[in-house]
């Protein structure tokens, strides 16, 4: 796995900011509510959930949250932390979301920065910094660390949900409940809605679109296209587009399918796939008519791409993927408001 050492020293920098022990420090907190009704044991075994940190996990009640920022040279990580104390036992969540710098160098280099990082003051992490092995969390990678010495048991796990990092750790005498902890930690459905209030639509994504508006010419006339790209940081080659432009009043609008039609050709001639534009399928969503072209390139890449034509409104939606399940999500949620 390659070594990113700009990167390794960012997030070392930003952990080593953070320690579990800001449990004294009460100016700082919030309490977030445990989900759960009934007795007020402190035993793990209370369903916890967070929900601006998008997690569950089996926490003893009464868990409270920190928030801190550090600064790290040019950049500023802000982490939020969820802990509970039962004696001499400590189990907590911590999660920050990452600039777009680091995740550039991707999810895997990201983690793989945490080796020799420093949480909290509880782990012996020269110790740890060697023998982390790789954890999955659905199809989400992440490194755990475990040591167990004389009347106490640590872990902790580390997973990079497309922006966010998560850090879960625990440790205590019981051997039982600090895999308890860990193993329930779940992250809510990273897929959410987007809404785009001025092209009146909206798409599931598993991360926030970048906003690249751009101009093209059809029939002599300028188009704004209003377009969008998303990413997905588990599937690194997939894409997600989408777009939408109001057709000038000069533009006489006389076959809606010829229209997409050569809207179509355009955009497969930039995939490099133009003879494709007449394969096209009839498709409609909520009355207006539509187009779809599908292709799997030799590599295994599969693309779609979706036309509408609404009331003087062109839609597009183009997907990128490996992952069948991946292409439909993103297709299927296109509502137009």
């Amino acid at each position: 796995m390659a070594k990113h050492p700009q990167l390794r020293y960012l997030i070392l920098a930003g952990l080593a900011g953070l320690s579990l022990t800001m449990a004294g420090q009460a100016q700082a907190f919030r309490v977030e509510q445990a989900q759960a009704p009934g007795a007020s044991g402190v035993n793990p075994g209370r369903s916890f959930h967070s929900e601006t940190g998008r997690y569950s996990v089996l926490m003893p009640l009464g868990a409270q949250a920190a928030t801190t920022t550090t600064t790290v040279g040019s950049q500023s990580l802000t982490w939020t932390v969820s802990i509970a104390r039962q004696g001499n036992s400590i189990y907590g969540v911590a999660y920050t979301d990452l600039p777009l710098e680091l995740l550039a160098q991707g999810g895997e280099a990201v983690i793989e920065s945490l080796r020799s990082s420093p949480f909290f003051e509880e782990f012996n992490w020269e110790t740890l910094a060697s023998r982390a092995q790789p954890v999955a969390l659905g199809e989400i990678s992440g490194l755990e660390f475990i040591h167990l010495e004389a009347g106490k048991a640590s872990a902790a796990r580390f997973y990079l949900a497309n922006r966010r990092l998560y850090a879960v750790v625990a440790a205590a005498p019981d051997l039982h409940g600090v895999s308890q902890f860990v193993e329930t930690f779940a992250i809510d459905d990273l897929w959410r809605p987007f809404v785009s209030e001025e092209g009146r639509f909206s798409v599931d994504l598993p991360m926030a679109p970048v906003f690249t508006p751009q101009q093209v010419s059809y029939q002599d006339k300028t188009l704004n296209w209003w377009q969008y790209v998303g990413y997905n940081l588990h599937s690194p080659d997939d894409r997600y587009g989408f777009a939408y432009a109001d057709l000038p009043n000069a533009l006489v609008v006389r076959n809606p399918d010829i229209l997409l039609q050569e809207v179509a050709t355009l955009v497969l001639t930039e995939l490099n796939a133009p003879n494709l534009a007449t394969a096209g399928t009839t498709i409609s969503l909520g009355g207006m008519p539509g187009r779809e072209y599908a292709l799997t390139k030799p590599n295994g890449q599969s693309y779609v791409l979706r036309l509408y034509l609404g009331d003087r409104r062109l839609y597009g939606l183009l997907a990128t993927s490996n992952s069948l399940n991946n292409l439909d999500r993103f297709l299927s949620s296109f509502q137009v408001q």
